[in-house]
Order: structure tokens, then C-alpha cells, then sequence
């Protein structure tokens, strides 16, 4: 009788078929199996006493908007409703090895009537609980599990929540790398931090990107981040929600190819200031504040000293070094770069397959389709050269830019001073100059080596008045 009872069969294992029972309602049932190859017959019976009351759950909710709960600075509440009416109830909260620290008895409940029970993250002896728990309700003898919450006995970081209105306070070197674990909450700095030349990775990726705020600045007051040893990014991947503001870097190195702030921007870097030296050799690309930008930077100004380089080359190599960034496809606004920016590429042996390119942007490499860069200002230097051996067919192009490398259709470079110098030398042994290179692969001006979209409103402020505002492409200039 389907009415009393419903059976489910599973797969066989071995010699055994596995079935699920599910009382419906109060009564008996008979199930009969049979085996047809040798007419065996058995019978169960089932005597259905009571309906198991199961319960749903709403999610947890942290009084103060928080994604943790800390005892004594926050409650949480959970919500909750069974199917059936029950005569004894109870709330449980288990800690990760499965040990009941909480229980609070409610008694009987109503069908489907909404229960609220709040928790301070105290144990039954009054002690602060630090673990990820799960909550579960048992309901006339049915537990059914909720889900997990975690929960801290004080602030991580000493102070705060980690939430817009009560961040958490970041002031040292060590809980600055704790904020990895805490990908989507609210920090702000509030005393300088010195690395002291310490090797730092990047905290966030591409799986697990920043997605909070972090601010340099604490009750008016900003801070620095100083003597920075970098290999790779200090926030790697920065999310679309994720917000850097008001970052001070100081006196920092990178030894390799990347950036200081971070690799990939997807969100908003605003009002932050970056000083440092980069020295580049393994041929590849370096820029201040990110390689690639697809959401906004702006208000930001850099300083200090871009050397990208590669010697002995043998192979199709391409050197890239960006003020701001590599590579824009997003925003860039009202930005000021003062980067004095050097480029080597040394040829060992060129064969005639391969393609040599040397690109630099005051502001960015390239500008892509769809993206913008306005209202910068480029005051710093550039310089590119190329070394090759003699009588060499070259096959390479070099394109600078005060402002981009490159600026590709459909994007836009708008209200951008240039105030900088870009010098260009290609230096051969015992070959004169105009044999290797000619005006198809050699792209200078002062915003775009190359422009295939929009330049608007820029000014050439540097000491080379003969630039011009970019050099190859099929862009407009406004």
C-alpha cells in the first residue's frame, strides 16, 4: 500500500540489493520478495508507529552583517520550520569533529511554524567555541543537519568584523598574509607596514580572487606598505566586487617579470600611489600597478624606475613595459605616471621566421577594444633600444607611446598629457642604423605607437615637440 509506505530499490552489490522505506503514515504493510529462479519467498513487515518530522532551514543571519561569528561581538539567528507538529525539540550546534556544544531546548512545535533561536558562540559551559560548526535540529527523535557557520572566539586581526561598517584592522606584515583566508571581508590598514625585503607571493588568484575592500587609510590617517621583495603581486587577482583604495608602496623591488599591486584587476584600484623599481631580464613584461586591468584604476600616480630587457635572443621574444599597466580593458582615469622606463633587446642570432617586438606605453601597453584611458598624464621617460649582429635581416617593430603602445579599434584615450621624453635607438655593429630599421615596423608617439581607435584631447608636453600623437594605425585623433 503506497498510501502506508514507498519502497526504493538501489543497484546490486555483489549479492545484495539495497531498498529505501519511506513511511507515509501510520499503519502496517507486508512486503513480499520473490526470486524466480528457484521459487525461494520471504516477507517483511512494517509496522509504521510515527512520521519522522523533518525540518527546514532558513540562512544564517549575523547581527552585525558580518560572514563570521565572534563571540561577544556579534549573535547570529537561525530560522527554521518542521513538516509535521512534534512534541519534543531541540537545536544543536556540532563543532568540526562532530561534538555537540550547544543544545537549546524549544519543546513542541506547531506544523510549520517559524522558529527563531539565537546563539552568542558559547559552549554549554559558557566557553567561546572556535571552529566551523554545523547546526542541526532534532525533532521527536529526527535530526535533520542545517548547515555550517564559522565561529571565532575574538577578532582575528585583534579588531573588527570584517565588514564595511567595522573592518578588520590589518597592522603588521603577518596579519597582512592572514587576509588570504578572508577573501571577501573588509580590511583597513592602520600602522606602516615594513616587508624589510621579504619575498611576498600573491595572496589571492583566479579561484579564489579578492573580493572586499581594503583601505590604506584609517580615520583620516594613510599609511605606507614599505621595502616590498616581490616575485609576483602583492593581491594577485582582484574580483569585480573586490576594492583597493588609498595604498601607499614605498621603496619596493620586483626582480622578475610583473607588478607590484596586481596581476589581474577585474575590480576598482583608486587613489593609490606606488614607488618602486623593477628589473626585468627575463624578457617578458613589467608595469607598476597591474599587468592586466579589466575593470577601473584611476586617481593612482606611480613613480620610480621600469628596466624590461632581454639579451642573447634566439627565439620570437616581445619585451612590454607599462606605466600604469600592460594591458587595458577597462578604465583608466586621471592618472599620473613618472616612470622612467628603459627597454633592451639584444639579438644573438635572428632567423627570418621569427618577429621581435619591443613595446612601451607611459600609461599602457595597449589599449584594447572597448576600453579608455583618460585624463592622464605622462611626465616621465622612455627609452628603447635594440642591438643586433651585423648584416642581419631585421624582423622586429618597436612601438612607444607616451600614454599607450598601442590603442586598437573601438577604444578610446581621452584628456591625456604627455610631458615626458621617448627616445629610440637601434644600435648595430658596424652596420649603419637605416639598414635595419624601416618605417613599417618602427611606431613612436607621445600617446600611441600604434592607435586603431580614439585619442582625445591630449597634449605632448615633453621636450620632443616633434613627436607625433601616434605612430602607425587607423585611429582618430580629436
Amino acid at each position: 500500500n503506497p498510501k502506508t509506505c514507498t519502497i526504493t530499490f538501489g543497484k546490486w552489490n555483489g549479492d545484495y540489493l539495497p531498498i529505501t522505506i519511506e513511511p507515509k503514515k501510520v499503519g502496517t504493510e507486508t512486503i513480499r520478495f520473490t526470486n524466480t529462479a528457484n521459487k525461494e519467498e520471504w516477507q517483511l513487515t512494517i509496522n509504521v508507529t510515527a512520521l519522522p518530522v523533518k525540518a527546514s532551514f532558513e540562512d544564517p543571519v549575523i547581527s552585525s552583517g558580518a560572514n563570521y561569528l565572534i563571540v561577544d561581538s556579534n549573535t547570529v539567528s537561525f530560522t527554521f520550520k518542521t513538516n509535521r507538529k512534534a512534541k519534543d525539540v531541540e537545536f544543536r550546534v556540532y563543532d568540526d569533529n562532530g561534538k555537540v556544544v550547544r543544545k537549546i531546548n524549544i519543546g513542541a512545535l506547531a506544523a510549520k511554524k517559524e522558529t527563531t533561536v539565537k546563539w552568542n558562540g558559547l559552549n554549554s559551559s559558557g566557553k567561546p567555541v572556535n571552529s566551523v560548526c554545523t547546526y542541526a535540529v532534532l525533532a521527536d527523535g529526527t535530526k535533520t543537519i542545517g548547515g555550517s557557520i564559522k565561529v571565532l572566539p575574538t577578532s582575528p586581526f585583534g579588531q573588527g568584523e570584517g565588514t564595511e561598517n567595522n573592518p578588520f584592522m590589518v597592522s603588521n606584515v603577518d596579519e597582512f598574509l592572514m587576509m588570504k583566508d578572508y577573501s571577501g571581508d573588509c580590511f583597513v590598514q592602520d600602522a606602516d607596514i615594513d616587508f624589510k625585503y621579504m619575498p611576498v607571493s600573491s595572496l589571492f588568484d583566479e579561484l579564489i580572487p579578492f573580493s572586499g575592500s581594503f583601505s590604506g587609510k584609517n580615520n583620516g590617517k594613510s599609511y605606507q606598505m614599505m621595502n616590498l621583495m616581490g616575485y609576483q603581486s602583492l593581491f594577485g587577482t582582484i574580483a569585480k566586487t573586490g576594492v583597493v583604495r588609498d595604498l601607499t608602496m614605498t621603496n619596493c623591488v620586483i626582480n622578475s617579470f610583473g607588478s607590484f599591486l596586481a596581476y589581474t584587476n577585474y575590480g576598482t584600484i583608486e587613489n593609490c600611489s606606488v614607488t618602486g623599481n623593477i628589473l626585468c631580464n627575463s624578457g617578458q613584461q613589467a608595469a607598476m600597478i597591474a599587468i592586466v586591468n579589466k575593470g577601473q584604476i584611476h586617481d593612482c600616480k606611480v613613480s620610480g624606475k621600469m628596466s624590461v630587457n632581454a639579451t642573447d635572443v634566439t627565439d620570437s621574444t616581445t619585451l612590454k613595459a607599462g606605466g600604469i599597466v600592460v594591458q587595458n580593458e577597462g578604465i583608466i582615469a586621471q592618472c599620473v605616471s613618472s616612470v622612467k622606463m628603459s627597454q633592451m633587446l639584444e639579438v644573438g642570432q635572428l632567423v627570418s621566421s621569427n618577429k621581435y617586438k619591443v613595446q612601451c606605453g607611459g600609461i599602457a601597453v595597449e589599449n584594447a577594444a572597448e576600453a579608455f584611458i583618460v585624463t592622464c598624464t605622462f611626465d616621465g621617460k622612455i627609452e628603447t633600444k635594440v642591438k643586433m649582429e651585423d648584416l642581419l635581416s631585421p624582423n622586429y617593430e618597436i612601438l612607444s607611446g607616451g600614454i599607450a603602445a598601442e590603442n586598437k579599434i573601438g577604444s578610446y584615450i581621452t584628456q591625456c598629457t604627455f610631458s615626458g621624453a621617448i627616445e629610440t635607438k637601434e644600435i648595430a655593429w658596424d652596420v649603419p642604423v637605416n639598414t635595419l630599421l624601416t618605417s613599417e615596423n618602427l611606431y613612436i608617439g607621445y600617446v600611441a605607437g600604434r592607435n586603431d581607435s580614439y585619442i582625445s584631447t591630449c597634449v605632448n608636453a615633453s621636450s620632443n615637440k616633434e613627436l607625433a600623437v601616434f605612430g602607425t594605425g587607423t585611429g582618430m585623433v580629436q
